[in-house]
């Protein structure tokens, strides 16, 4: 589970011209509503057939961490244009907002100013000009070390995986019981889908402030 939970994450190819195009102008409740309401369906039906659910589960998985990223990326195309920025979307976001959700690196304590910045390359103002927001996530991935070759890092993979394969497991395990399995499947892709709307929504009000 873990190999393929981290697979799936490397192989994430965001849109994120096509991201912004179709989530800046929305209102941030109507986006992150909208992206939890295609998960927790795509949960239920994955689990709600007994037995069946194990067929279901690779698709689903994948399904649900493109949901993620694409949810995440949309909060801050949201986020960049009440602040009047227009697109601040980088790549490296996603690995950022993971950092957040799973606790790695300091990001999350940095960012709400519980704990220093030294290390993770958290910080404001202007860089040969250039706004920092333009290129704080690339920063805080590249000094925290949250991004190894376009890949996530060793030990950022290591919290990812273990959340994942927690949830996952039990997800899995409960698609055998009529019913159940597919309340449970909704609502583990709900938790998942949750914890990063929170994770990427500090993040992005923090990054457009820089």
């Amino acid at each position: 589970m873990t190999d393929y939970v981290l697979k799936a994450f490397e192989t994430l190819r965001p849109d994120l011209d096509g991201i912004y195009a179709s989530a800046h102008a929305k209102p941030l409740a109507d986006w992150t509503k909208g992206q939890k309401r295609l998960v927790t369906a795509s949960g239920a039906g994955a689990a709600a057939v007994p037995g069946l659910h194990l067929v279901g589960m690779a698709a689903d998985v994948m399904f649900l961490m493109n949901r993620m990223s694409v949810c995440a990326f949309g909060i801050g195309a949201i986020l960049g244009t009440e602040a009047q920025l227009g697109n601040v979307l980088e790549p490296e976001d996603f690995a950022v907002v993971l950092a957040v959700w799973a606790g790695e690196g300091g990001i999350a304590d940095a960012i709400s100013g519980k704990g220093p910045a030294d290390g993770t390359g958290v910080g404001g103002g202007k860089v040969l000009g250039k706004s920092v927001y333009r290129i704080l996530a690339k920063t805080v991935a590249e000094k925290a070390g949250l991004l190894v070759d376009k890949k996530l890092s060793g030990p950022l993979a290591g919290k990812v995986a273990g959340r994942f394969a927690g949830k996952l497991g039990g997800k899995a395990a409960t698609g055998f019981i009529p019913l159940v399995g597919a309340v449970v499947g909704g609502g583990v892709n709900l938790w998942f889908l949750s914890g990063i709307a929170t994770a990427a929504e500090q993040w992005f009000r923090f990054k457009v402030k820089a």
